[in-house]
């Protein structure tokens, strides 16, 4: 690829092209009409989805379980996830842009596990349920890092950034530093960053915390123990963006526990079971209340369609079919009713 440019030419003046080079140094007023048209751009995008039709998870269930979706669907199908990953009953044009195509979504997952370790363990155990749920030999890209990549990252100390009231010096990243450079090479494979030894140790701390969504704001001092006397900056977690982070994580948390209360209000919580069973494996077991729905007819929380319980899956959903349109779904069963027949 390094040589692309030089090949082509040679390949091109062998055919008998003639070839002239133009070489022309870059226009800042091209650049800043092209940026201007990029916005605009977004603006369109984020305006069209936030004017998206507000779909149900059974009808997104069904639009994805289709070859192929209009794009009309297709911006419902995004809005639907932005209102369910933000926790927001009304989607702004702000929301979109400030998610950035997912990547804000992507930085928060990553937070979100440093802040609960369980989440991350959560998120493997899930993607393994999956691959047996599919019947298929489980390999190594297809299950979840989530939980080493939170591993790693503590490993390296970030963690210790995540208070809003610590301010740190590039004195005090020197030993982060060095630890960081030292695993590169993991790194680059699990986190996907590079880090290179012309990087200085500010940039390798702040950019391993830029993929948990964190800036850091500083300010000028000339009184830090051992630089009295000199102008060095002090820096912290910059306090808008870390409060717009725990708002949102906290909405996440606060939903969490709500779907935990609810599922054991109705007995129907299905965690991944870490713990081994003792006894006669062929010994009778009681049916969990949530067994019991398979072959009963259920609704669906904010849909009037009843739906009919074929089996459970390994991945604690329910497939249910739609006694409509005869669609098959799966629902999470934290959302489902069974309906009461006289």
């Amino acid at each position: 690829m390094m040589n692309l440019s030089d090949a082509l030419l040679i390949r091109l003046r062998h055919e008998g092209h003639q070839i002239t080079i133009d070489n022309r140094e870059s226009d800042k007023a091209v650049k800043l009409l092209l940026k201007s048209a990029k916005d605009e751009i977004k603006q369109i995008e984020a305006k069209d989805i936030v004017a998206a039709a507000d779909l149900t998870y059974p009808e997104i269930a069904l639009l994805e379980s289709q070859e192929s979706v209009s794009p009309e669907d297709a911006l419902a199908i995004r809005k639907y996830y932005l209102k369910d990953f933000y926790c927001v009953d009304e989607l702004t044009i702000e929301h979109v842009l400030w998610d950035k195509e997912g990547r804000r979504r992507g930085e928060l997952l990553n937070l979100e596990a440093q802040l609960y370790p369980e989440l991350g363990v959560d998120r493997t155990a899930k993607s393994l349920e999956k691959q047996a749920n599919w019947n298929q030999a489980v390999c190594p890209w297809d299950i979840s890092g989530t939980a080493l990549r939170r591993s790693m990252r503590e490993a390296f100390g970030l963690n210790d950034f995540l208070d809003p009231f610590k301010e740190w010096t590039k004195a005090d990243l020197k030993p982060y530093a060095d630890k960081i450079r030292q695993y590169a090479p993991e790194i680059f494979h699990h986190l996907k960053l590079t880090i290179s030894d012309k990087m200085s140790d500010v940039q390798v701390v702040h950019q391993m915390l830029s993929q948990l969504g964190i800036k850091a704001a500083f300010r000028w001092s000339r009184f830090e123990p051992g630089f009295e006397r000199q102008k060095i900056k002090v820096y912290r977690l910059d306090a808008q963006i870390w409060s717009s982070l725990m708002s949102i994580l906290a909405k996440r948390a606060a939903r969490r526990e709500r779907l935990h209360e609810q599922g054991e209000l109705s007995g129907s919580s299905m965690t991944f079971n870490t713990q081994n069973q003792l006894g006669d494996p062929n010994q009778h077991h009681a049916k969990s209340l949530i067994e019991t729905l398979i072959g009963r007819f259920v609704t669906v929380w904010g849909d009037d369609e009843h739906f009919l319980v074929q089996s459970l899956t390994l991945d604690s959903r329910v497939r249910c079919q739609n006694l409509t349109n005869n669609a098959v779904v799966l629902l999470p069963h934290s959302v489902l009713t069974p309906v009461v027949q006289d």
